[in-house]
């Protein structure tokens, strides 16, 4: 066996390849849209529900079940014509929703599962940092006046920057490497409109066989995922 030393040339046609760059982009919107809305969604549900409910228990269900687990759910949910979601949109709106045939809204369903999946973590996280706010700052709050949207607002979220960098890197992180929801539910397609690096990682080593691709998409995006790592560890020292 021989090998040839070929330099930086594996670099180069991985940047020069066009589904490289159609992966990077949809890497980017799906981090991006699910780490937002799941911030928000968990913040939100922090300042609706009051500390040691039993509605926290119910909301945290969700990231107890695998992926796989998961994506075999939104299927059968999001099944032509029978689906629970489908069946929905053709009774009360009128139309068919083409959830996982169509590359825009496969976009949209990958973001909603993920979203439905693992909401409850960051819930959780923020959750456990607001439990242990001292609760004297609020009540000197609530005496001058303040509403409790203002208490939330103006004390409890400046203090809580530190564990909202922690749960944003972690899911940043998390969904980079996602894998087992989005292949089980879509394969990366239609027309590679879900396939993220980490998916066009597979493709390229065990659909393409094309190693030396593959472990530069792979490099590219370990350092991603450092730098996005030294980002955050910078953003916690400074808050």
């Amino acid at each position: 066996m021989t090998f040839t030393y070929v330099g930086l040339e594996n670099f180069i046609r991985v940047f020069n390849d066009r589904l490289f760059w159609n992966s990077l982009m949809v890497t980017v919107f799906f981090t991006i849209a699910s780490v937002l809305v799941e911030l928000i969604l968990g913040i939100t549900l922090v300042f609706i529900l009051p500390k040691k409910n039993f509605l926290v228990t119910l909301f945290i269900l969700t990231m107890m079940i695998s992926p796989v687990g998961v994506a075999l759910i939104w299927r059968f949910l999001l099944y032509p014509n029978i689906g629970v979601f489908d069946s929905f949109a053709q009774n009360f709106l009128g139309f068919h929703i083409p959830w996982l045939g169509d590359p825009f809204w496969a976009k949209m369903t990958i973001v909603i599962v993920d979203v439905w999946h693992w909401t409850g973590f960051v819930f959780l996280i923020i959750y456990a940092g607001y439990s242990s706010l001292p609760i004297t700052v609020f009540e000197a709050a609530q005496v001058d006046g303040a509403s409790s949207f203002q208490r939330f607002v103006r004390i409890a979220l400046p203090l809580l920057k530190p564990t909202i960098a922690v749960a944003l890197f972690f899911r940043t992180v998390d969904v980079l490497q996602a894998f087992p929801e989005l292949w089980q539910l879509t394969f990366g397609g239609p027309a590679y409109s879900t396939t993220i690096l980490n998916i066009l990682v597979y493709i390229a080593t065990f659909d393409m066989c094309d190693w030396s691709y593959a472990a530069v998409v792979s490099l590219f995006l370990m350092l991603i995922s450092l730098i996005i790592a030294i980002f955050y560890s910078l953003y916690i020292r400074r808050v």
